[in-house]
């Protein structure tokens, strides 16, 4: 296998402004594509693990957001890093090289099931939860349209797996009882949300393999994407899982085929954005930002302000919600007056 593509990549790397070097030149830290934290300039919290003297595959790893997995074209586009075809056919054959000696390392999203659960006291505990706080009525059987894991052992067992990577016994237990979960769109991240109020974590994320080349982690409500669709599409994002399932039920009354819904569950707005455009999107994008209240307008539009997704960008909608005392979308609809304003 020819490893002079890890050097290549190095020394593309150190041309970024914010590039540190770590570890004898094993571990290189740039700023990081995915999260949404307005860092100076001077700060890389994105670490990329290279070891030009073997063969071994480049990962990399956020140290503040839920970005990990392999180094692939997408990441060096996403990190505008710049490179010429050479590498670029270079960094697929090595890519592809390392799969054959990784036989668990796939490009694949894997197949899940949510399992219809089984009622139970906690089951029910769960759904009920979801309901009062978003004051909607799902049922037992819409719990596998928008991919909610009431149960992690029937999600397990329908799965034939026989654990959660990195999670003892004890703590699968614990957040069987304390979390609900929520299956992220490429099938591979389970964030699970506190419902209780045990415990100091309000979110858990658990990847499910971690040789999966796709890190799209982000949630989603599942819709089918027409590629030969020529009229706009509205896509609809927020910070958390009940923020969107809220404005899908809430604000939008999800009575329109052309609306979309992702929740970004740690991830900036654009690796989304990118996600769509790489599907083949050929039409213009409107954008709805439901911002919490810790951005301002100068925030999403110096994130967003990207020459690589702009064409697709017809306009981009800021809302807000104006309910006295609350700051995001993740409550019931009495709880919610919808503010919004077009910025682009």
């Amino acid at each position: 296998m020819d490893i002079t593509i890890k050097r290549r990549i190095i020394e593309s790397l150190k041309r970024m402004d914010t590039y540190k070097e770590y570890s004898g030149g094993i571990q290189h830290l740039v700023k990081c594509p995915y999260c949404e934290r307005m860092s100076s300039k001077d700060h890389g919290h994105f670490s990329i693990k290279i070891d030009p003297e073997d063969e071994s595959i480049m990962v990399y790893n956020c140290l503040k957001c839920p970005a990990s997995g392999i180094v692939t074209l997408d990441v060096l586009d996403d990190l505008n890093v710049q490179y010429d075809n050479t590498i670029a056919d270079d960094l697929k054959s090595f890519n592809k090289k390392a799969a054959k000696f990784n036989k668990n390392m796939t490009s694949k999203e894997p197949k899940m099931f949510i399992p219809n659960s089984n009622r139970s006291k906690l089951s029910d505990m769960k759904l009920d939860y979801i309901n009062k706080r978003l004051n909607i009525g799902l049922q037992y059987e819409d719990v596998i349209k928008h991919k909610i894991i009431l149960d992690i052992y029937e999600f397990l067992k329908i799965n034939e797996l026989t654990e959660l990577p990195n999670i003892s016994f004890k703590y699968l237990y614990f957040l069987n009882m304390n979390y609900v979960g929520f299956l992220s769109k490429n099938n591979n991240c389970i964030t699970f949300r506190n419902f209780t109020g045990i415990g100091n974590k309000r979110y858990v994320k658990v990847i499910i393999n971690k040789n999966l080349m796709n890190s799209n982690t982000f949630y989603t409500l599942p819709s089918s994407i027409d590629l030969l669709y020529n009229d706009n599409i509205d896509i609809h994002i927020a910070e958390g899982t009940f923020d969107i399932i809220s404005i899908y039920h809430n604000v939008t009354h999800c009575n329109d085929v052309n609306n979309f819904y992702f929740a970004s569950c740690g991830f900036g707005y654009i690796t989304i954005l990118k996600y769509l455009i790489r599907t083949g999107l050929n039409t213009g994008l409107t954008i709805h930002i439901y911002s919490d209240g810790d951005k301002t307008d100068k925030n999403h539009l110096a994130y967003l302000s990207d020459r690589k997704i702009d064409p697709w960008l017809d306009h981009i909608i800021i809302h807000r919600n104006q309910y006295e005392a609350e700051k995001d979308y993740g409550v019931s609809n009495e709880k919610i007056i919808d503010g919004k304003y077009r910025v682009k």
